[in-house]
């Protein structure tokens, strides 16, 4: 985590448990988490419609869409409510060492949902050089939502994976050897935010980082 300052509302915190914020001015907490006695099962619902489609012998090309939703699923509670809100969220502060340490329990928190189109495609070819083929395979995110209490339903797409994924393989076999080529793709994407402390103002605000292909 980024550390962040030990502010007043950290401080006072630290006081009623009966020890300090931090040997400085930072904060930067020790983690803990387990188990959750309370937890409910994840529950997942997946639908999958596909075509495939062979004009020739050595050529394949197949297309499917699909949708996935995931009810109560399972996750750490929120570090960046954690520390942006340390008044709201007390009885997640503990003490480790005699220093402010937080407490992230495992929690069933709402539901994602997520849909998009899988494309592949397959040539081969056996030629005078040897046996050769090229394949192609695509993941397109058309869809990908989170709904928690706190926040309600936010869009997740393009932030925490990117939008698309590509891949394409050429291989050529020739008596013992083989010879493979792959290259992969990965759309731009914003990666997760996370609670960072802006220098500026030593305010609590949610940096995330661009991701390049």
């Amino acid at each position: 985590t980024v550390p962040v300052p030990c502010d007043d509302s950290r401080k006072a915190i630290a006081q009623r448990l009966g020890g300090n914020c931090s040997l400085s001015n930072l904060f930067n907490p020790y983690i803990l988490s387990n188990g959750n006695a309370d937890l409910k099962p994840e529950k997942s619902t997946q639908l999958t419609w596909g075509l495939a489609f062979m004009p020739q012998r050595n050529l394949r090309i197949a297309v499917d869409a699909w949708a996935l939703r995931v009810q109560d699923r399972i996750k750490p509670f929120d570090l960046g409510l954690v520390l942006n809100n340390p008044l709201a969220y007390e009885a997640n502060y503990l003490l480790r060492k005699d220093l402010l340490a937080i407490y992230l329990p495992m929690q069933n928190e709402g539901a994602i949902t997520r849909s998009g189109l899988d494309f592949e495609g397959a040539f081969r070819d056996p030629g005078r050089w040897g046996r050769w083929s090229i394949g192609a395979k695509a993941t397109y995110i058309l869809k990908s939502e989170i709904f928690n209490e706190v926040l309600g339903k936010t869009s997740d797409r393009g932030i925490s994976s990117p939008r698309m994924r590509a891949q394409i393989i050429g291989t050529l076999e020739r008596d013992k050897w083989t010879n493979t080529v792959t290259i992969n793709y990965n759309g731009k994407y914003s990666g997760n935010a996370n609670p960072a402390w802006r220098q500026s103002d030593g305010d609590l605000t949610n940096v995330a980082r661009d991701v390049e292909a």
